[in-house]
């Protein structure tokens, strides 16, 4: 059997298949380069929106010694209250 004439054939159908192949590839092609250049831009908005570790202990520290610098003068209030009202029971005793 003579196959010479199956081969134009074949290679049409091989060349078609090539050709899909390469349109199917561009076209994966572009949506990662798409995909790269929304997540590059993900990981801008994210670094300017979000807080670093090292940012968020920084204001947790700031916070803690703000609550106990208050708390320091609350104590320091309440000793003075405490001795006027010492002093003053101690009058009245008298």
């Amino acid at each position: 059997m003579d196959y010479s004439m199956f081969v134009g054939p074949v290679q049409a159908l091989l060349g078609a298949l090539c050709a899909v192949l390469w349109s199917a590839l561009q076209e994966t092609k572009k949506k990662a380069e798409k995909t790269e250049s929304d997540l590059a831009k993900y990981k801008v908005d994210a670094a300017m929106s979000f807080s670093t570790k090292h940012e968020l202990q920084a204001a947790i520290e700031s916070i803690s010694r703000a609550i106990e610098q208050q708390s320091n003068k609350i104590d320091s209030r309440f000793d003075k209250l405490e001795s006027r009202i010492d002093k003053m029971l101690d009058q009245k005793e008298h």
